[in-house]
């Protein structure tokens, strides 16, 4: 029997000198590649990062306009978290995202298993989910805007008034302006159903088969089977949802400009006031800063949470 030569897997890896060549002629080879995605880059660092980096700046700077006057450390910070408006829109934004998670949570979760029972008509009920979604947002906006008119002009009043109701004042009610406004994008669910109920195409049928040969009813199947299939989705638009409900903006300018008294008013509304009538762009950036990083912050805890649940 031959002995294997030890010194033929001891390969000695050469490490070649830098070559302009060898790397112009790597890039001739992606150039295509590079041309594709070069667009994208370019709109990404000029739209995206760059104003990104430039507004984290922004927020430890006195300035005027857009400009840099001096470096000012955490003022804008102390200036933002003492104000009495920030500290509203912080308290609104929690009720938002109450709202939001009674109002649009559960809601995808649910159509989404019934359309994946029902037999007949199947297609009609998810174009009929997602057609919503269809509709640009600011016209939605305008439409809700006008179904929540407080005179008699309104349609919800119209249709009170034909009943022998008097009319409500709808958005102008402080306590009830939150929950219309939230309940406005209750409807635009259609995106996040089709994607629940894509998920459930992949659940093992056999599952179903033998929890029903030991008995188990249809929400024994549910609880069991199909939300823990489910629940890594459910995690994921969970934190998605808090994100968006922290980054609410165009729905409380449209429909009620942060009123009445404020009652609307969302962090990022108070930043857009900062920056566009009160001209105080420091404080507009710092308000961005600490949003984001409470969501880090908060995104990060949840998900630590979420790991060690699923590990007990």
């Amino acid at each position: 029997m031959f002995k294997k030569n030890k010194s033929q897997n001891n390969s000695i890896v050469v490490k070649k000198p830098f070559s302009w060549m060898r790397l112009a002629a790597k890039v001739r080879k992606d150039a295509f590649s590079w041309l594709l995605i070069g667009p994208s880059l370019v709109f990404l660092f000029v739209f995206g990062w760059e104003p990104l980096v430039r507004g984290i700046v922004l927020a430890f700077y006195r300035t005027r306009g857009f400009d840099m006057i001096e470096f000012a450390g955490l003022q804008n910070f102390r200036d933002v978290v003492t104000d009495s408006l920030y500290m509203t829109a912080v308290s609104n934004t929690f009720s938002y995202a109450f709202w939001a998670i009674v109002m649009t949570f559960f809601t995808p979760i649910i159509v989404a298993i019934i359309l994946n029972e029902i037999g007949r008509g199947k297609n009609f009920f998810r174009l009929a989910v997602y057609f919503p979604v269809l509709v640009p947002g600011i016209v939605g906006l305008v439409m809700w805007r006008i179904f929540y008119d407080p005179s008699s002009a309104g349609l919800f009043n119209t249709m009170l008034v034909n009943m022998g109701m008097e009319p409500f004042g709808w958005l102008q009610e402080a306590k009830w302006t939150i929950p219309l406004i939230t309940a406005s994008g209750a409807l635009a669910f259609g995106g996040t159903t089709i994607l629940y109920l894509a998920d459930l195409q992949s659940v093992n049928l056999d599952l179903y088969e033998a929890a029903s040969l030991d008995g188990a009813g249809f929400f024994s199947k549910i609880w069991n089977i199909t939300l823990p299939h489910m629940s890594g989705l459910i995690r994921l638009f969970f934190i998605l949802l808090i994100i968006g409900i922290f980054q609410i903006f165009m729905q409380p300018l449209v429909m009620t400009g942060g009123g009445p008294n404020d009652a609307s008013l969302s962090l990022q509304l108070i930043a857009y006031r900062y920056a566009f009538e009160y001209f105080q762009i420091g404080r507009s950036t710092a308000v961005s800063v600490i949003t984001c990083i409470f969501l880090i912050v908060l995104t990060l805890i949840y998900w630590k949470y979420s790991k060690r649940s699923e590990t007990e």
